[in-house]
């Protein structure tokens, strides 16, 4: 019976004391077709000890720091298999995970299979399960829903995949989600795979802790989903929905993100690009933005009166 390969792309950066357990979850699943790559991007720490000492098991990619947006396209240059799982450095598959995942796939290249996530933080300390919804119109609710979870609970084509260009760098925190989004327009269906099949590990100090960055990302990922919607509306229609009601929704959701990046602006002291974000907000929608900018008010009259106080 022919088994489709199943390549692991693991990207790892100064994270080498949780590789090797990331690796292990990989090189132990039950489904015998898997391909494990890691991708050491510019580590200083004992990565590429960790990853030489699996000798021919795995394929060892060394570069340059480029991000790990960039290493997983390293790793998508290098695989051989006909299905791609992204797994960072810090989590961990279950045994099962990949053979689940390629049952759901079924054999076909179109699609997008999503399973689900255990979230948990230091020595395994669980801190909650998120299983991805069901129904037909999951192409469409992922758009503006980010229900994937992390790369790892994701298994997709890998020549859709290239077709795709793999993930855009200039994202950080979004790229994957950027990336699902457009495999969606590319055709690919979504499946739910009720089943917890990833481990996504928390830090308290992550990139994606910090609210301020992300909602930077999550107006760069709004305005690139507003534009293929503009660009392809019989996509849209195909998964179901009214290209002008996805856009209205798109474009809320970009209306608030831009609001929440002013907030951030503000709060750093940064009122100018704290005006500018929540304008932009205003333009596309957001009659809350008011609000922010009337709360700029009062920074802008201290700034005015402290240096008369002062002289």
């Amino acid at each position: 019976m022919h088994r489709p390969i199943v390549s692991v792309i693991i990207p790892c950066f100064r994270q080498g004391h949780f590789l090797g357990e990331a690796v292990d979850s990989a090189l132990g699943q039950s489904y015998p077709a898997v391909e494990v790559i890691v991708v050491n991007d510019g580590s200083d720490d004992h990565t590429d000890e960790v990853a030489r000492g699996y000798r021919n098991r795995i394929r060892y990619i060394h570069q340059v720091n480029q991000g790990q947006a960039a290493a997983r396209n390293a790793g998508i240059a290098a695989a051989t298999g006909k299905y791609l799982v992204f797994l960072d450095a810090d989590d961990l598959l279950h045994r099962d995970a990949v053979g689940w995942l390629v049952e759901a796939a079924g054999g076909r290249e179109e699609i997008l299979c999503v399973m689900g996530v255990q979230y948990f933080e230091g020595e395994g300390v669980p801190r909650g399960e998120r299983v991805p919804p069901t129904g037909s119109d999951l192409g469409a609710r992922l758009l503006t829903s980010n229900f994937a979870g992390p790369p790892c609970a994701v298994l997709c084509p890998r020549p859709k995949v290239v077709a795709c260009g793999g993930f855009e760098t200039r994202l950080q925190g979004t790229e994957d989600w950027d990336l699902w989004a457009r495999l969606v327009f590319a055709g690919c269906e979504v499946v739910s795979v009720r089943r917890v099949g990833a481990y996504y590990r928390l830090h308290p100090s992550s990139w994606t802790k910090n609210s301020g960055r992300m909602a930077r990302q999550f107006a760069l990922y709004h305005k690139r989903v507003l534009a293929l919607v503009r660009a392809l509306p019989q996509v849209v229609i195909s998964l179901g929905r009214d290209p002008r009601d996805l856009a209205c929704e798109v474009r809320g959701q970009l209306a608030t993100a831009l609001c929440d990046v002013g907030y951030h602006s503000r709060e750093e002291g940064r009122y100018w690009a704290a005006l500018c974000f929540y304008l932009a907000g205003l333009r596309w929608g957001q009659v809350g933005a008011l609000a922010g900018i009337c709360k700029l008010l009062p920074h802008r009259l201290v700034r005015m009166v402290r240096p008369a106080l002062c002289s």
